[in-house]
């Protein structure tokens, strides 16, 4: 039985140099699929468990929390002082911070935040500066519980209904 490749030649419609071409392409076509299957596939990336895929957030969760307990023991400001200043907590519960006039004003400003203080059983919130506030923000945003960061921009409050985001509700009053 002869090929195609062989009646062609013999029909004089291809030379001899064009099948020969043809036959080494054929061939390295050939050689190149043999190689791809015998290739081993390639090694397959490890897969995380879920178990320790939920270890490795809570370390990181629990080296975010580390973080912004050291920024809040190295830049919290005292908060003594005769004006109540009140907020809320992530449950929604109000609480209150005693501070000066001067404080109460920087927090309306955006000079000043409230963070939580993580493991902070004396002390569970902290009044720190605008830069310590912006560092809290890139760890973690639920972390900070009043911060009027600029207009139209503030963390720690929950929108209303009735109410917008940029305009909060009076949280200071009078002693």
């Amino acid at each position: 039985m002869q090929s195609l490749r062989d009646k062609l030649l013999q029909a004089g419609v291809v030379s001899r140099e064009q099948a020969d071409q043809s036959a080494a392409r054929a061939e390295a076509e050939r050689r190149a699929r043999k190689e791809k299957k015998a290739a081993p596939p390639p090694p397959a990336a490890p897969v995380e468990s879920e178990k320790e895929r939920e270890r490795r957030l809570n370390r990181e969760a629990a080296n975010r929390q580390k973080e912004i307990r050291a920024l809040c023991d190295a830049h919290g400001i005292d908060t003594t002082g005769e004006q109540t200043f009140f907020f809320r907590t992530r449950k929604r519960e109000l609480r209150r911070m005693h501070l000066t006039p001067e404080q109460v004003a920087a927090l309306e400003k955006g000079e000043l935040a409230i963070v939580d203080r993580p493991n902070g059983n004396e002390r569970p919130y902290a009044l720190v500066p605008r830069n310590v506030a912006e560092q809290v923000l890139a760890l973690e945003q639920k972390a900070i519980r009043f911060w009027a960061k600029a207009p139209g921009e503030s963390y720690g409050f929950e929108e209303d209904d009735a109410a917008p985001a940029a305009a909060p509700p009076s949280t200071s009053s009078g002693a």
